[in-house]
């Protein structure tokens, strides 16, 4: 099979990253043709892997300013390579540029893949809705809220955002590394929060809560992530005095260690798809405090925990209190795993399925049929 998989958005730590990351850096794929594109912008260490995989990866500039470009450059990756299967991941109507570069260049499986319940531009979202309905053959959502926001009434597909459980099972030896790392005391409270330094994610919010929290021990913030309002956030923790509380942890690939090391994930977005990083939370055993716009489908061990008024500290401030850091994570995280697998959040059965699906469909659509 000749597969392409774009991106609208770097390829770095981040949701869709993640996704893609787990579907295809496997064995699964490894005996098929597959071609990556992404904008600019990437983890160098993360394309690296793809790569080392065997795979084609390409980086086209995507903005405004490179539209015609953009669209010329996909026709061609899509013609030149006889793609049978283009799968497009975003979160909004605006792939229906690639969609159309598909169409155009011959690809007659075109599958779109959800990630999320809105979008930034929703005017352009709005305006290219009638070209992606009919452009879209094949309609892919990480849940079912992020399904109803691209395709409306349409029927569509959900697969869901598995991972590796195993990876995530907490472990006590990453605990103490991690803190020991950052000075932190096995009696002190972490809150923990995974994900790009921007607006949706809303860490300003939750750094005004460090500095409101009112424990009966030390309470200390690990930020695993980067991102555009990362040097804002540096300024606000500064200006509230708060250097010694919140770390900025960058991006890792050792994200499970992080987990193990964290007692709560507060995670109070603006707004999100269906959270991979809460499914991962979940595996390491972890209460999870996040707000109320996120899906409920991502609440797979009863551990996740909503506050509906977002701008409500009081609300935010006693659900994150009343969290207990003393039970037992071992027993947690193996409940919560096979929670998860059991729910069909496992990769290794998504990805197999995605595969059958890649091969049905091509079957059904041989190039020239």
């Amino acid at each position: 099979m000749n597969i392409l998989v774009i991106s609208t958005v770097s390829y770095r730590a981040n949701g869709i990253a993640n996704v893609i990351r787990n579907l295809y850096v496997n064995d699964t794929f490894h005996n098929e043709n597959m071609f990556f594109l992404f904008p600019l912008d990437n983890d160098e260490s993360m394309i690296s892997d793809l790569k080392n995989s065997g795979y084609k990866v390409f980086e086209f500039p995507r903005n405004k300013k490179n539209t015609i470009q953009y669209f010329c450059q996909v026709y061609h990756m899509v013609k030149s390579n006889h793609i049978q299967i283009v799968h497009i991941h975003g979160n909004s109507h605006s792939v229906t540029i690639e969609l159309l570069a598909s169409f155009l260049a011959g690809c007659k499986i075109r599958i779109c893949h959800s990630h999320n319940t809105t979008c930034t531009h929703k005017a352009i979202h709005r305006l290219l809705t009638p070209a992606f309905g009919l452009l879209c053959t094949d309609r892919f959502a990480c849940g079912e809220e992020a399904g109803r926001w691209m395709y409306g009434n349409k029927e569509f597909r959900v697969v869901k955002n598995g991972i590796d459980t195993e990876r995530f099972r907490y472990r006590e030896n990453d605990r103490e590394r991690v803190r020991f790392q950052y000075k932190i005391g096995e009696d002190e409270f972490i809150i923990g929060h995974i994900g790009n330094l921007n607006r949706q994610k809303n860490q300003a919010f939750l750094i005004e809560l460090i500095a409101d929290i009112n424990l009966n021990r030390a309470c200390k913030c690990l930020l695993v992530g980067e991102g555009e309002n990362k040097d804002d956030l540096e300024k606000m923790v500064k200006d509230l005095g708060l250097e010694e509380k919140v770390f900025f942890c960058g991006t890792t690939k050792d994200v499970p260690a992080y987990l193990s090391a964290i007692d709560v994930i507060v995670m109070p977005s603006l707004y999100e798809g269906l959270p991979l990083s809460l499914i991962e939370a979940q595996a390491s055993g972890l209460d999870c405090v996040v707000s109320g716009v996120i899906t409920k489908e991502v609440n797979l061990t009863g551990k996740v925990y909503y506050v509906n008024n977002l701008n409500s500290k009081e609300d935010w401030l006693k659900e994150i209190e009343g969290k207990d850091i003393k039970k037992d994570r071992n027993k947690y995280s193996q409940n919560a795993i096979n929670i998860i697998r059991s729910s069909g959040y496992d990769i290794k059965a998504e990805v197999q399925e995605l595969y059958e699906y890649y091969k049905d469909k091509v079957r059904s659509k041989p190039i020239g049929g």
